[in-house]
């Protein structure tokens, strides 16, 4: 788990890229997220962020490891 510093935000980043994280005021988005691993597949993963409404992407980290990544916070 990472954790940031009070008032820095992570926001959804477009394509490929990763999440941005910067000093924001109160903006409904957390500096904290988690690694969960599973034994779903990448499909099953993305179908239940599609069924939820949650942003989600799939991400190679550095070229090593890939990671589905669901902003569940991103549900308005």
């Amino acid at each position: 788990m990472e954790v940031y510093p009070i008032g820095i935000m992570l926001y959804e980043a477009e394509g490929g890229a990763d999440g941005e994280g910067e000093r924001a005021g109160e903006t409904g988005f957390a500096g904290t997220h988690a690694a969960i691993a599973t034994r779903l597949s990448q499909d099953d993963v993305m179908a239940i962020a599609r069924r939820e409404g949650w942003p989600a992407k799939y991400r190679k980290r550095d070229g090593g490891f890939g990671v589905s990544e669901l902003r569940i916070e991103g549900v308005r």
